[in-house]
């Protein structure tokens, strides 16, 4: 594969060669698929963020895109579904324990619809079956509040696979 082009115009050329087409071309669709997940003028990773604490939503917010991510905030999970942003995130943030519908059982929402989203649970419960039960459906991080600025950011670049020097 070769790049040619001037003035910040690149053509691409792909070999003649079927295995490297394809193996070029899926990597292309990857790279494409991984820029759908970032905020559209900003390039940025957005992070959502659902706890019914507005405390919590303010102080996680901050603390996000401080460290050049976006942030969008939700009071329930009710408000995350009903938001038309959800194929926009490349990760969540949720409280365990929410009214309405709980945190696990917006995982389990998410998961039924087919919806892969890495989710990072912070809560206030002290509960080994809680985080068990998070970690066994395939949350990629469990905080209990309160919790040191670094832990959560490591949780993020960890579910978005980043290294730790983002």
């Amino acid at each position: 594969m070769s790049r040619h082009g001037g003035a910040g115009v690149h053509s691409v050329w792909i070999s003649t060669n079927p295995r490297v087409r394809t193996s070029v071309l899926a990597c292309l669709e990857e790279r494409l698929a991984e820029a759908v997940n970032h905020d559209v003028a900003t390039g940025r990773p957005v992070i959502g963020i659902v706890d019914d604490d507005s405390s919590v939503r303010t102080a996680v917010g901050r603390l996000v895109r401080s460290q050049g991510f976006a942030a969008e905030v939700f009071p329930s999970g009710e408000e995350l579904l009903r938001s038309d942003r959800l194929t926009d995130f490349s990760c969540l943030i949720v409280d365990v324990a929410m009214p309405g519908l709980s945190g696990l059982e917006l995982q389990a929402r998410l998961a039924a619809d087919g919806c892969s989203l890495p989710i990072i649970f912070i809560t206030a419960l002290d509960d080994a079956h809680v985080q068990a039960q998070a970690l066994a459906a395939g949350a990629s991080g469990f905080l209990s509040k309160p919790f040191d600025d670094e832990e959560l950011l490591a949780a993020i670049r960890a579910a978005l696979g980043y290294s730790l020097g983002y």
